[in-house]
């Protein structure tokens, strides 16, 4: 190195080898002209830029060392300071990266004004922004609001600084949390929200997708082309299931799911834990990894890393469990490294995120007045969407001393994080304790909260006594270990739930402890979490739909505390026999949605991936000559694997059989994905021959399976139905036969009982896609058909054999067309 080289040409030089990859040699260079020129007067410069260069190549250490440096040698030097703040919180120090950005702060007095600061503007901004986030991770709350607002002072229009400011207000219970900030609007304030403060703020589906979708536009890479999984499914012999999260840990979503893991069908399914989750060294982290057939790490990869990782394993079914939530990882999503993509319990509300399909839900939480609000599809559970752990370890009972509560008093209690409680619904809870005089000993009530942060605890007891309650009645409770945290349930005697986001795991909690829960539920997933679990419970008197009511209800149990005791007894002798605590079923929900919506290749096995788009491209056979003439038809549903249990012209050499859903592993096996037949092609097939399957769906659904029906027939296609005829079965029912065997099959004596309702026999075992949910006489069978869209229909009614069959083709036909076409199938 020339010893006379300036900086301008030492740093072009270095410049020069960091294009060509030699980074060593322009850390080198660095070092050495430092060393050389220490009395230049830009040396911090040049003790900058190596600073620089050394965090990039990974030397963390070194970077740190030379920013001091810099700073050393330039001690205004408010670049240097910022940059050794974010090494520093980079090697985990955060205490000393804070003290680092607050000395930016104090090297002049800062004034919006000041021509000092302007000329450095977007500095601070970033120096402010820097605090206020990391003083939120580390909880110093009410300091990091002030920071993200003089932020935003500087320079108002920053939504991910309003979305952070909004939060912390919110986490603080900061009232009204939309407050006025010079250049901002409530309007630009509440569009600019996090989705997770949303679902705090707004009742409204249409406001929570819209924010999602803003977030989705600003956040996730849509215009990604690369699709990762082949769209065909791969036909493993079990069915891949890949969970992504940073939550396997104490959290509240590895709370819930973790026996569900533990219960997964190991003869059906593999289970593989996509995991970002720092290691927290619990029992329940443990626990969860531990259920895994395979854990993979995905912490130090990239998205596109993840992706492709997710896709080499062949991952039939990939769930997301966490949403719109901090540490989310939505691009690997936008890969689709799985045919199926679904999310789950992270996020109470739409996602929006581009390859995720479906989410898990329940007709409580997602009704259909909803389903357009969301970009996802609904897969619908049974009974109740939320899974649970009923391992769960509680502790002693304590007494209520022990937390300052009244022994004689009637104890309100909600333990929802601080964020959900809002100004609305904080003054309704006054009004109730103003309002009711509780039956027990003393009319005495008291209202027990989360103590989640110091602020958030003043500023509540304020508002009491501005609402005119005395500070004392409301009772704060610290955060404590989680079987300590069950047991003090047995201490509250009704649980007020938040509004407009609903106790979720909580409400699970409280529950499960024998604590009644009144509820409002609203418009959106968020307001109607804790009515789903109420209504599995049977305890919809629980429920209630306005403010008023809610408040009203809530008077009514404090003042009928015999009332309350009752609802706790009922909670608690139900439990194990409820819905919502049922696991063992709830899991085989999960696995039947599952594999309703898995995507299994319909190409041969030694046909090679991908080599055909169309999987029902025609073939060559045996027995034909011009396979081009061969004809096609999809038979869905249960019957024997042979393509001479459906009709005589389909058993016959003309037709091809491509079978569709069947499990060997289930007999009788019911076809599960009728309303989605997403990977069969438009106008692919010849006919459908869907023979005793159409009555599993329910009503509402029936609409649907014709219209994929009708999607999937060629413009001259046609369908045969087959299904239990209501008006025969009604003939022996009211002859008094409802028990009585009506006739005999493979799966044993049905009964008219059997009929209306699915095979029991079958149910018993557990083969729960025996139920029937729907019915059909000859004359709605036909209108069904011809409100979907069919041309021409026929039904016939086999008194007999107490069953309809249905032709019905996609075109009208003329009448000798169609007694053609019934004529070539049954002759």
């Amino acid at each position: 190195m020339d010893e006379k080289m300036d900086i301008l040409e030492m740093i072009s030089m270095a410049d020069k080898l960091t294009a060509q990859g030699q980074e060593d040699k322009a850390i080198k260079l660095y070092r050495e002209w430092i060393e050389k020129n220490s009395d230049a007067p830009l040396v911090y410069a040049a003790c900058f830029n190596l600073g620089v260069s050394l965090g990039k190549a990974g030397d963390l250490l070194g970077a740190e060392k030379a920013y001091r440096q810099s700073i050393a040698f330039k001690p205004d030097f408010i670049q240097g300071r910022f940059n050794l703040g974010s090494t520093l919180e980079n090697e985990g120090r955060f205490n000393e990266a804070l003290d680092e950005w607050r000395k930016i702060l104090a090297i002049r007095a800062y004034a919006p004004d000041d021509p000092a600061i302007l000329a450095e503007k977007e500095l601070y901004i970033m120096t402010f922004n820097n605090l206020g986030r990391l003083l939120e991770i580390v909880k110093e709350y009410k300091e990091a609001e002030l920071m993200l607002e003089q932020s935003l002072i500087l320079k108002p229009q920053q939504p991910d600084a309003i979305s952070h400011w909004v939060h912390l207000r919110q986490k603080q219970c900061e009232w009204p949390v939309y407050k006025n900030l010079s250049g901002l609007s409530k309007e630009y304030l509440m569009r600019a929200s996090s989705a997770i403060a949303t679902l705090s703020a707004s009742n409204e589906p249409q406001h929570q997708l819209d924010i999602a979708l803003d977030f989705v536009k600003s956040k996730v890479n849509t215009d990604s082309k690369i699709t990762l999984a082949n769209p065909s499914g791969y036909n493993h012999e079990k069915l891949r299931i890949g969970y992504v999260s940073s939550d396997f840990r104490t959290h509240a979503v590895s709370l819930l799911t973790v026996e569900m893991f533990e219960l997964h069908d190991g003869s059906k399914f593999e289970i593989y834990a996509f995991c970002s989750t720092p290691n927290d060294y619990s029992p329940l982290r443990r626990r969860v990894l531990k259920a895994m057939d395979h854990v993979i790490k995905i912490a130090d990869m990239s998205d596109e890393e993840a992706a492709r990782s997710i896709r080499s394993h062949e991952i039939d079914i990939l769930v997301d469990l966490q949403g719109l939530t901090s540490g989310l990882r939505p691009n690997i999503f936008a890969f689709r490294p799985a045919p199926v993509q679904i999310t789950y319990l992270g996020f109470p509300g739409t996602t929006a995120l581009p390859g995720i399909d479906y989410v898990l839900a329940d007709k409580f939480l997602i009704p259909d007045e909803l389903t357009p609000f969301f970009t996802e599809k609904p897969l619908y559970m049974p009974n109740v969407f939320q899974v649970s752990d009923r391992q769960r370890e509680v502790g002693v009972k304590p007494d209520r001393a022990t937390y300052n509560l009244p022994d004689d008093a009637f104890v309100l209690c909600s333990f929802n994080n601080n964020y959900k409680i809002t100004e609305e619904i904080f003054a309704c809870w006054m009004r109730i304790l103003k309002r009711a005089k509780s039956s027990k000993k003393s009319p005495k009530s008291v209202l027990w909260l989360l103590a989640d942060n110091k602020w958030a605890q003043e500023n509540m007891s304020k508002a009491a006594l501005k609402h005119g309650v005395s500070k004392d009645r409301l009772i704060f409770a610290s955060r404590v270990a989680p079987p300590d945290y069950l047991a003090r349930y047995q201490l509250a005697d009704l649980f007020l739930d938040t509004f407009p986001f609903n106790a979720g795991t909580t409400a699970n909690d409280a529950l499960w402890m024998g604590l009644p829960i009144l509820t409002l539920s609203g418009k959106t997933f968020a307001s109607r979490m804790a009515g789903s679990l109420l209504n599995s419970l049977r305890l919809s008197e629980l429920i209630t739909y306005n403010l008023k009511d809610y408040e009203d209800k809530a008077v009514s149990l404090v003042e009928e505390w015999q009332k309350v005791k009752n609802f706790s007894q009922s909670i608690k002798e139900s439990r194990d026999k409820s819905h919502l605590f049922n696991m063992p079923q709830l899991v085989r929900d999960i696995e039947s949605l599952f594999e309703q919506v898995a995507i299994r290749s319909l190409l041969s096995a030694n046909q090679q991936e991908n080599t055909l788009p169309n999987p029902l491209q025609p073939k060559s056979t045996k027995n034909s000559k011009e396979p081009n003439q061969l004809k096609y038809f999809l038979h869905v549903g249960c019957g024997l694997a042979d393509k001479k249990s459906t009709t005589p012209a389909f058993s016959s050499d003309n037709w091809e059989e491509i079978r569709f859903d069947i499990d060997k592993a289930v007999s009788p096996d019911i076809i599960g994905t009728m309303t989605d037949m997403s990977r069969v092609v438009d106008s692919s097939v010849d006919a459908i021959f869907s023979s005793h399957n159409i009555e599993h769906l329910y009503p509402h659904e029936v609409q649907t399976a014709l219209h994929e029906f009708l999607r999937v027939l060629k413009e001259d296609g046609f369908a045969i139905i087959i299904c239990p005829d209501l008006q025969s079965i009604a003939a022996l029912i009211v002859a008094n036969k409802l028990t009585e065997p009506a006739y005999h099959s493979p799966a044993g004596a049905i009964t008219p009982l059997d009929m209306l309702y699915g095979h029991r026999q079958s149910m018993e075992k557990g083969n729960l896609f025996m139920a029937h949910r729907c019915g059909f006489t000859k004359d709605s069978l036909i209108a069904a058909l011809q409100e979907a869209g069919f041309g021409s229909v026929g039904v016939i009614a086999r008194s007999e054999n107490f069953d309809l069959w249905a032709v019905a083709s996609k075109q009208n036909l003329t009448s000798e067309e169609f007694t053609k076409l019934v004529q070539e199938q049954f002759t």
